[in-house]
């Protein structure tokens, strides 16, 4: 048996959907097969994962983060062009 999922991501992507049901999400990404998160296969359960993100804007969210947290550090004095030191 694989690696337990973390339901997380999805239920915290699915929050940013207003109107958005569990159900038929899962059913359209397992051509029917399923309204389960549980039986889906690890694969299409990515597929749709990355699905969400790319329509709640969340990549573009992390990396506006990554950024601020990288400008806020060389403000502090951090060197984050050198990681090994």
């Amino acid at each position: 048996m694989g690696k337990k999922r973390n339901y997380a991501r999805f239920y915290c992507l699915l929050k940013q959907l207003p109107g958005a049901e569990k159900e038929t999400l899962v059913s359209s990404f397992t051509d029917g097969r399923t309204t389960s998160l549980r039986e889906m296969k690890t694969k299409e359960y990515d597929a749709m994962c990355a699905s969400l993100e790319e329509q709640t804007g969340w990549k573009a969210q992390v990396r506006k983060k990554r950024s601020l947290c990288l400008k806020l550090m060389q403000q502090a004095g951090i060197d984050t062009t050198d990681w090994q030191r």
